[in-house]
C-alpha cells in the first residue's frame, strides 16, 4: 500500500468510537479498518502479526502498512490497514455487567494472559520492533530522544532510573535509594510479555454473550517487567472513578486477571504520575525506530 492509496482510504473512511494509543481509527465499510496517527509505526503491525501467528487470541489481521516520513516534528503519518474485527468496546458494558457475566469476560481474559506468557522471554526487554528500547507511550520523558534501552540483569534498575532522571531533583527523594518507595520495586527478574495496554477500552466483546471477539491496539507491545499488566489496569482503573459502577467490576476483573506484584505496580504508578506531571513529549521523529 502507497502513502497516496492510505491516504485515499482514509478520506472515505468513517471515524470509529474506540480509542487508540496512537492514533484514530476509520470504518472503510468493507470489513477492513485504517487506523492512522503521527505515532503510528510500523513496530505496531509486527507486533500483531507476532501475537497472531503465536496464540489464538482474536488479534486483527494485517493488510499493509504505509508511512509518509515528514520533514518535521509532528508532520509523519502512519497508516495500518487491518481486519475489522465484530463486537464492542468492553468499557461501554462495565457498568451493566452482573456478577455471573464478571466472571465470564474475567475467565476469557486470564486465558487471553495465559496465552501472553508463552511469549515471554526472561533476557528480552522493549517494545516489539524497536530493537530492544521502549520508545512512545509511557515512555516519553526525560532528555531528546526520549528512548529507554534497558538491559538484563539490571533492566529494572535501568527502567527505574529512566522515569527517575526525567523528574526534577526536588521531587525524586521518596523515590531515590532509601527512599519511601524504591525498596518495594524488585530490581532482579526478567521480563514477561506484554499487551502493554490491556483495558477495557481494547477489548472488544460480543454485547450478547460477552465472548472477547478481539484484542485491539499494540501499538506498545513487547517484553516488560512483570508488573506492567497490573500497573496499566490499576491505572485503567482509576480513569473510572467518575463512574463508580465500572470502576467497582473492573476491579473485580482485574484483581483476578492479575493478582500479583500489586505493591510493585503502585510504586511505578506513582514514579509515572510524577515523571508525568512535568514531563515534555519531544515525539517519535527524533529515533530512527519509529520513523518508518
Amino acid at each position: 500500500m502507497s502513502v497516496q492509496e492510505a491516504k485515499d482510504l482514509a478520506q472515505r473512511g468513517q471515524s470509529m468510537a474506540l480509542a487508540y494509543s496512537a492514533g484514530r481509527a476509520l470504518d472503510l465499510g468493507d470489513g477492513r479498518v485504517l487506523k492512522t496517527g503521527n505515532q503510528l509505526c510500523r513496530s505496531e503491525a509486527m507486533a500483531m502479526q507476532f501475537v497472531r501467528e503465536r496464540t489464538s487470541i482474536p488479534i486483527p489481521r494485517v493488510f499493509a502498512y504505509a508511512c509518509n516520513p515528514g520533514v518535521h516534528v509532528g508532520r509523519r503519518t502512519g497508516y495500518v490497514l487491518m481486519e475489522k474485527l465484530p463486537g464492542v468496546a468492553l468499557v461501554e458494558l462495565l457498568e451493566k455487567l452482573k456478577p455471573r457475566e464478571v466472571a465470564v469476560v474475567t475467565k476469557q481474559l486470564q486465558d487471553v494472559v495465559s496465552q501472553l506468557r508463552t511469549l515471554d522471554d526472561p533476557l528480552r526487554w522493549g517494545m516489539v520492533g524497536k530493537g530492544g528500547a521502549f520508545h512512545g507511550g509511557y515512555f516519553s520523558h526525560g532528555e531528546d530522544p526520549a528512548i529507554c534501552r534497558p538491559s538484563s540483569p539490571h533492566a529494572i534498575a535501568d527502567i527505574y532510573g529512566y522515569f527517575l532522571a526525567s523528574i526534577s531533583p526536588p521531587r525524586r527523594a521518596p523515590y531515590e535509594a532509601g527512599g519511601r518507595y524504591e525498596s518495594s520495586v524488585a530490581p532482579e527478574h526478567g521480563s514477561v510479555f506484554s499487551h502493554a495496554d490491556l483495558r477495557p477500552e481494547n477489548i472488544l466483546v460480543d454485547p450478547s454473550t460477552l465472548h472477547i471477539t478481539g484484542i485491539v491496539d499494540w501499538a506498545w507491545a513487547g517484553w516488560y517487567p512483570r508488573f506492567w499488566d497490573r500497573l496499566v489496569a490499576d491505572r485503567a482503573y482509576c480513569s473510572y472513578e467518575t463512574k463508580p459502577a465500572a470502576h467497582k467490576v473492573w476491579h473485580c476483573i482485574y484483581e483476578k486477571v492479575f493478582p500479583l506484584h500489586s505493591e510493585e505496580a503502585k510504586t511505578f504508578n506513582w514514579l509515572l504520575m510524577v515523571a508525568e506531571d512535568g514531563h515534555r513529549d519531544y515525539g517519535l521523529e527524533w529515533c530512527d525506530c519509529c520513523k518508518i
